[in-house]
């Protein structure tokens, strides 16, 4: 629910003409599509 809130925050301050940076804090992106990268990669 959070990163959705920061998404949508983002999203008005870059109309604004904000210039932003995606930090991710996560060792990796998309954590939870793991096991669909695993499968494609087969």
């Amino acid at each position: 629910m959070a990163a959705a809130s920061t998404c949508q925050w983002g999203t008005a301050y870059s109309t604004m003409g904000a210039r932003l940076d995606v930090v991710e804090t996560l060792n990796g992106l998309l954590q939870a599509a793991a096991p669909l990268i695993k499968a494609l990669a087969r």
